[in-house]
């Protein structure tokens, strides 16, 4: 008779997860099937190492050919882009990468299944969709503002301090895990 309490059950998620943890190229290093250089915005990578160049000082000249670029950045798995390249400098990551997608929704209520007042699902490369969130938020967050006695400037406060919100923003869609098929969702 076999003790079945110590069994350990997981998702299917988790499975492919450790099996592919212990046995193969992590996901974003490996070549995205059906995408080709032709998926790449040029124009985003350029921009990518113009800042990296002027910022951290990264040997990267931003006139070279994308192939190249995407070669020293480390996002080609021969002559595929990888995941990380399409999610970073894709024209349009959600063809391959649905989950890679943000829902953003304002509810009337405190309850998630109230009606919601505005919702938004966005589409865009990862710094699209951080840029993109961020302002979601902005605009639905409340924000107060009030004179303070002995100043000639009023003060202005977020509902919600927005270096934290930010914060989270970034967590959520730079650190999730894209082989899972959820996608990262604001509630507020």
């Amino acid at each position: 008779k076999e003790d079945t309490s110590t069994l350990l059950y997981f998702s299917p998620d988790e499975i492919k997860r450790i099996i592919l943890h212990e046995h193969a190229v992590p996901w974003d290093d490996q070549p995205c099937r059906g995408a080709t250089l032709d998926d790449i915005d040029t124009p985003s990578v350029k921009a990518f190492l113009e800042r990296a160049q002027k910022e951290r000082r990264f040997d990267a000249d931003p006139l070279l050919p994308v192939k190249t670029a995407l070669e020293k950045l480390g996002v080609m798995s021969g002559e595929l882009p990888t995941h990380a390249a399409i999610l970073f400098f894709g024209k349009d990551p959600q063809r391959f990468f649905i989950q890679s997608e943000v829902r953003c929704a304002r509810f009337k209520g405190e309850a998630v299944s109230s009606t919601y007042l505005n919702m938004n699902v966005l589409h865009g490369r990862i710094d699209q969709l951080i840029e993109d969130t961020n302002r979601f938020i902005a605009q639905t967050i409340r924000k107060a503002a009030w004179i303070v006695p002995g100043k000639m400037q009023r003060e202005e406060h977020w509902e919600y301090p927005p270096d934290a919100l930010r914060e989270a923003v970034i967590n959520a869609i730079c650190h999730r895990d894209y082989h899972a098929s959820g996608n990262v969702q604001i509630r507020i």
